[in-house]
């Protein structure tokens, strides 16, 4: 392509692309359309008819086929072509796939057509440099609008170069009838390089806006739940700069280093620098690899050769030192990590582990860490309680965390503590209210799939057990917050209550908690333990050396149906899945849905955590609060209520039926579709 390639313009020109199809190649602009399906699956349905502009060679649309998207019209300037598709799609025989040979410019379907209209780099073909003229990407922008129906979406996959971002953003607003929104989407090409791509959405209304109303753009930084900020053109602009930049980053660390690259990133929502990456290698082939967290404020001016200073005092072939910015908040060790965890693909190495290890350096800085407690516990050796401070302090609160000696990778818990007076350096007081782990709040999430939701729940009765305390963060909170419920507490090591109540806040028990010292497995077959509303498992095991959550003696198949034993009427049992391995997890969820009618599945933007529901009451639907509702919920439910999105119904993966793409709040308790017409 290269040889025939005289000027960007040239993409402008018919003529370029008929030679380009004539050479055979096959030619899939930004990366496969496989990558971009879990973005736009919440755009369009599978039984929309969707307009594809520019279809080129790239066999898009047979992939949405394949996905389920069975009604797709796929267009393009170049005849030849045309033919081609239509000839082969005779022999694969996609009877949904239609094929025209179209100007984008001079579509030729009626108005209010299509119900999603997508172009994956025509829009970049239309306008390949600031040079080209505006006219032929403009009659296409109108020309699709006109053919999408109100309340539909026509999306561009494109670069987002500073040009594209400006003409977009002109045309904008110059329609009253759409809304703007961006959203990054960073594709692997075939080679596992970076490919800082990104989607454009117009959103077509039903009627239009009136002209006095303000332009709004908005940026989806989620499109899961949706998360989204408003954004200016020039915030957009520099965004994708930066976008590109780390694509090229990226790509750069997938290869052995030769130098100490380096790289700024923002907290994309208060647009502040936040952290800066070094990346060092110190073999010629690294596989073992870990980040170095630096706090800010550490007194060093970081160079190369303070980096390889700080990666020659490590086993790791690449350390990846992440040096803190002022003034930002890293009081939440458990969002940290999972900040860290987010970004870790970026430096990877080509042959490296799938994870990378975390490591804190604090300098010669002897207060960041302090024990203030430690002892042993039967079963599970020494522990270690340790207060954080240097630069992770929160209105005077610091971290205090549970720690294993023989396994001190993993923080049992942690909690937020400040001083009970002045000159209190030991901090005693607790912020039971805190709840540090995201996962936690996953697993309260649980309570808006019952009757009345999350707000409802603080007036209930409810009997919780929570089986597998440590250092009982969830515990405290669920005595603290959900006062007219009972709490009973299961924990295999008895001394951990002890620890709990001195360190971290746990309560004593009274008539609404009772705290018992057992093996949890012996606890749930005995009948004289009661029923309860919400049954919560976050119990680890070992097994031929392999630690598990939960144990494996927790999933046997003989057991799983004692957990019912122990649920009252409409119960619900959560389980906290612990593994990297999604083979495991498949396994715990196969196996919870022999026994329970009703599945659902959430990640709390954690890799390693899942959290499971069950019952036999199906899930009742969850509220959508809007700003003034949401307003008016309790600040301890606000955080809780964010993971109620990220549940999704479980769908068995060996059998796809129709129902199995359903929300389970459509479903009733035979798994069939609900109907819902009246008699």
């Amino acid at each position: 392509m290269a040889k025939m390639l005289s000027s960007p313009d040239d993409f402008a020109d018919p003529q370029f692309w008929e030679k380009l199809y004539k050479s055979g190649r096959k030619i899939d602009w930004y990366g496969n359309i496989q990558k971009y399906i879990p973005t736009i699956r919440n755009m369009v349905k599978k039984d929309h008819k969707i307009l594809q502009i520019g279809c080129g060679n790239a066999l898009s649309e047979y992939c949405l086929y394949d996905n389920g998207y069975q009604y797709i019209h796929s267009i393009d300037i170049d005849e030849r072509l045309i033919n081609e598709r239509i000839k082969d799609n005779e022999t694969m025989v996609r009877p949904g796939l239609t094929f025209a040979c179209e100007d984008a410019t001079k579509l030729t379907a009626d108005d209010n057509t299509y119900d999603f209209v997508f172009d994956k780099g025509t829009l970049d073909a239309f306008l390949p440099s600031v040079k080209t003229e505006t006219g032929l990407a403009t009659k296409m922008f109108d020309e699709a609008l006109r053919v999408l129906k109100p309340n539909s979406k026509y999306i561009i996959i494109t670069l987002a170069q500073t040009h594209i971002v400006e003409f977009v953003s002109s045309y904008y607003k110059n329609r009253n009838d759409i809304f703007l929104y961006f959203y990054a989407v960073d594709i692997p090409d075939e080679k596992g390089d970076s490919i800082p791509a990104a989607i454009i959405q117009f959103h077509k209304l039903k009627q239009a806006m009136p002209a006095s109303l303000p332009k709004v753009i908005k940026f989806v930084i989620d499109p899961v739940t949706p998360v989204t900020v408003n954004v200016t053109t020039p915030e957009m602009i520099r965004y994708f700069e930066e976008y590109r930049n780390l694509a090229l980053f990226t790509n750069q660390c997938r290869r052995p280093l030769q130098h100490v690259p380096r790289i700024t990133l923002q907290d994309q929502t208060t647009k502040q620098a936040r952290w800066t990456f070094y990346a060092c290698d110190q073999t010629p082939n690294p596989v073992k690899w870990a980040f170095m967290i630096i706090p800010a404020g550490h007194g060093f001016t970081l160079d190369d050769e303070i980096v390889a200073s700080f990666a020659a005092q490590t086993s790791y072939d690449r350390v990846i030192v992440a040096e803190q910015q002022p003034d930002c908040d890293y009081s939440d060790l458990e969002k940290v990590r999972l900040e860290l965890e987010s970004v870790s693909f970026r430096f990877r190495p080509i042959n490296g582990e799938e994870q990378a290890e975390i490591a804190w350096c604090y300098g010669n800085n002897d207060t960041h860490e302090s024990k203030v407690d430690s002892g042993e516990a039967p079963i599970l050796g020494a522990y270690g309680v340790y207060n954080l401070s240097a630069g992770l302090e929160v209105n005077n609160k610091v971290i205090r965390r549970l720690v294993f000696e023989n396994s001190p990778e993993i923080v049992q818990t942690d909690v937020l503590v400040y001083p009970a007076k002045k000159n209190d350096k030991i901090y005693k007081k607790v912020d039971v209210l805190h709840l540090s782990g995201l996962y936690q709040m996953m697993m309260l999430a649980s309570m808006e799939f019952r009757s009345g939701g999350l707000p409802e729940s603080l007036k209930k009765d409810y009997n919780f057990a929570v089986l597998g305390v440590a250092g009982g963060t969830l515990v405290s909170f669920l005595h603290n917050v959900f006062k007219q419920s009972k709490i009973t507490a299961v924990e295999l090591i008895p001394e951990l209550y002890g620890v709990a109540r001195k360190w971290f806040g746990y309560p004593n028990d009274d008539d609404r908690l009772t705290s018992i010292g057992r093996d949890a497995l012996e606890w749930v077959k005995d009948d004289t333990a009661g029923t309860y509303d919400f049954l919560f498992v976050d119990v680890s095991g070992t097994k031929d050396g392999v630690t598990t959550c939960p144990g494996v003696e927790f999933i046997d198949p003989e057991f799983i149906p004692l957990y019912k034993k122990r649920l009252a009427k409409h119960g619900m049992v959560v389980v906290n899945v612990v593994s990297t391995d999604t083979q495991f997890v498949d396994h715990v969820t196969s196996a919870f849905s022999e026994h329970f009618k009703f599945i659902s599945l959430g990640r709390p933007g954690d890799p390693t955590n899942e959290i499971l529901l069950a019952s036999d009451t199906q899930f009742a639907r969850p509220r959508n609060y809007n700003v003034a509702r949401r307003s008016a919920l309790p600040s301890e439910l606000s955080d809780i209520y964010d993971m109620v999105a990220l549940y999704k119904p479980y769908v068995e993966k060996k059998v796809t039926q129709e129902n199995d793409f359903l929300p389970s709040h459509l479903l009733n308790q035979n798994g069939k579709k609900k109907n819902n017409k009246k008699r």
